[in-house]
């Protein structure tokens, strides 16, 4: 929008009592039967919705298409596993290794924090633990033979598998 454009819009709201309306707006910028604007307000505002509800589908389509990718990921998991095969190339040239590993969950609460502490990991307590420490510290805290509190955090197992060969494969 131009610096006149913007001018004429303060001006606008800036003077008088009654609201504007769609056509006063319109009439304003040259959109009424004078012509002149190419995009009334009203045009401008409608492309804006669907723009919204566009990229609102889209999110969710993308969220609903990252679900199923990890259904998939499970799956050649558990395939890999039942064949008792770590790594295995494939003869398209993908190379799917399989990853185990748990997640941990944790209501952030007092009852946490105090937990944390008791068990020699207070110095990653700050207002805020960062999903990505906690996991880290926890799984530590477990390969060294503790044990965790299910009643302030629980595990999620994660079958998943790293794809190797990727490149080559979408290349061909």
């Amino acid at each position: 929008m131009s610096k006149e454009a913007v001018s004429d819009l303060r001006a606008f709201f800036g003077g008088g009592s009654k609201p504007a309306t769609s056509p006063d707006l319109d009439e304003a910028f040259g959109g009424g039967s004078g012509g002149g604007a190419t995009v009334t307000m009203a045009e401008l505002a409608e492309q804006i919705v669907r723009e919204e509800a566009e990229i609102q589908s889209l999110e969710k389509s993308i969220t609903q298409r990252k679900a199923d990718l990890d259904k998939l990921r499970w799956d050649l998991c558990e395939a890999l596993e039942e064949a008792g095969i770590e790594m295995v190339t494939l003869a398209n040239g993908l190379k799917p290794k399989r990853k185990v590993y748990d997640k941990y969950f944790a209501s952030i609460d007092e009852h946490l924090f105090g937990w944390l502490n008791a068990k020699g990991l207070g110095d990653i307590v700050v207002p805020y633990v960062h999903w990505s420490t906690l996991q880290s510290a926890l799984k530590t805290f477990i390969d060294q033979g503790n044990k965790i509190d299910t009643d302030v955090i629980s595990a999620q197992q994660v079958k998943t598998v790293t794809m190797y060969g990727k490149k080559a494969f979408l290349n061909s």
